[in-house]
């Protein structure tokens, strides 16, 4: 009986002190319970989710990418079966660590005559940035005619040509952006 009524002292020593320690690190860290935020000078307050912070500090842009794309074919590539892709990339990520990584993508078929392909992608997008005025985003390209792989020879020879060609400042909200590519496969 007496070994229980030790047993039972040191649990409660041990939930008393474990109590303590999260006590003191929620004073030290400034939030003492979760959904409030205690200083030394104010009363405790609910604490507002980022998401929220995020959406009050972002503005939104909106507008086009274009791409224009006029491709030199000089692979043996008999297939006029040629995909154009265009994205676009931002890394929205401030001096404060946060913010949204973004990617937008289009693909479209090419026109081809000859020796020679034109495809325009266009990307339309809206934008939420923290920090649209430090912001860059980085354009890249990927021209492709498709391959069935090893299993079947029909769709060979096969050719991908992959490029991160540019990186522009955030267009103004609202506006159309152009890029030309020339491109050989």
């Amino acid at each position: 009986m007496r070994v229980r009524k030790i047993a039972l002292g040191l649990v409660c020593i041990g939930f008393a002190v474990i109590g303590h320690r999260a006590w003191a690190q929620g004073q030290s860290d400034g939030a003492w319970a979760q959904g409030t935020e205690v200083s030394e000078h104010s009363a405790a307050k609910p604490v507002v989710e980022d998401a929220e912070v995020l959406a009050a500090a972002s503005m939104t842009f909106t507008g086009k990418l274009v791409f224009s794309f006029t491709i030199t074919i000089q692979s043996s590539i008999t297939s006029s079966n040629i995909a154009c892709e265009a994205s676009a990339d931002i890394d929205d990520l401030g001096s404060g660590g946060q913010g949204p990584l973004i990617t937008e993508a289009a693909a479209v078929a090419a026109t081809r005559s000859g020796s020679t392909a034109t495809c325009t992608v266009t990307i339309p997008y809206s934008w939420n940035l923290l920090n649209s005025s430090t912001d860059k985003v980085q354009l890249s390209y990927a021209i492709s005619v498709p391959s069935t792989g090893f299993s079947g020879a029909s769709g060979l020879p096969g050719r991908i040509s992959q490029n991160i060609f540019g990186t522009i400042k955030v267009p103004a909200n609202g506006s159309t952006t152009t890029e030309t590519i020339k491109a050989t496969i």
